[in-house]
């Protein structure tokens, strides 16, 4: 078994001492403090709703990969489901993100300014280009439902091709 280390104060003092020295550290062990006092990292200034946003796009990413694995295989039942759940999600997450910035102005402002180094900015970009494109893929499901004729019957012919 090995035994516990000193602190390399004791070593020092031990390896002096057994020369005959016997000097004493004038300087005490180090103990680690921070710069004065202020803790090493900021406390984070977001809540439990940045959480959600992250979670509710991940969902709405995945099922939309879900939703496209599904038209190519074809499997509608897959494609409806995951078309549906994204754009639950991506709504979800749209509201955590607006719920986190306070008002909905400060959205808008966000995008005045891309920034890549800017996660906040990054989703924000991703969350509007993303989210129109899951709401056609989802209103696309209902398609089939529309009338044949007539102004809604244009929408019936185009909405499957744009899904």
């Amino acid at each position: 078994m090995s035994t516990p280390q000193k602190p390399v104060g004791d070593r020092f003092r031990r390896y002096r001492s057994g020369r005959g020295g016997g000097e004493q550290l004038t300087v005490p062990p180090a103990e680690f403090t921070s710069y004065y006092g202020r803790p090493i990292l900021k406390p984070p200034v977001w809540k439990w709703d940045i959480a959600a946003y992250l979670f509710t796009g991940g969902l709405a990413a995945g099922s939309s990969l879900l939703a496209a694995g599904g038209q190519l295989t074809g499997r509608p039942a897959l494609r409806r489901a995951g078309r549906v759940t994204s754009l639950a999600a991506v709504t979800a997450s749209a509201y955590f993100l607006v719920n986190d910035l306070g008002r909905p102005a400060r959205f808008h402002h966000m995008l005045r300014v891309a920034k890549p180094t800017s996660p906040m900015s990054v989703g924000t970009w991703i969350l509007t280009v993303f989210g129109p494109a899951a709401g056609v893929a989802a209103v696309a499901e209902a398609a089939p439902w529309l009338p044949e004729r007539g102004v809604l019957g244009v929408g019936r012919r185009l909405l499957p091709g744009a899904g």
